[in-house]
């Protein structure tokens, strides 16, 4: 469906057409890893079956399609086996101040990605409590802590 720079061709500036092509896109990326999820819950494997024992992650590197510090979701299958909760919603609250630059006004964010990835390596063992930097520099504004888990995962 999609060829190319999906940027170049839903993200050139906020209309009503752009955000319907990233909605789309998104659905069409959703039904494709959701596809991938069930062949793998249908392979038996031990106890359960291969999604069991396999944690599938979908994440958005950002929550809007020009680059906005909106909230972003990540979409878990799987990984039972790692001790993981299904069928909840969690919303990290919208706390840390974040400049956006663009001369607009800083924005509130909630958790960094860094902090999903350090949980997510810690639910497969691994003792460490950040990934790449401890924080992220502001020109004006505090900087942004981006060490230790997610809360609540």
């Amino acid at each position: 469906m999609y060829q190319g720079d999906v940027h170049q061709q839903c993200a050139d500036a906020l209309t009503d057409e752009n955000d319907a092509c990233f909605t789309a896109y998104n659905l069409w990326t959703a039904n494709l890893v959701a596809g991938f999820a069930k062949r793998l819950a249908d392979v038996s494997e031990g106890e359960g079956t291969m999604l069991d024992n396999t944690l599938v992650v979908w994440i958005s590197t950002e929550g809007g399609p020009t680059h906005q510090p909106y909230p972003w979701n990540a979409v878990f299958w799987g990984g039972q086996s790692l001790g993981l909760r299904g069928g909840r919603y969690l919303r990290v609250p919208q706390t840390v101040p974040t400049e956006i630059g663009f001369s607009q006004p800083s924005w509130l964010r909630g958790a960094s990605h860094n902090h999903l990835l350090v949980s997510l390596a810690q639910l497969m063992g691994l003792p460490i409590d950040k990934v790449g930097e401890s924080t992220f520099r502001q020109k004006t504004l505090a900087p942004i802590d981006a060490t230790g888990p997610l809360s609540g995962l």
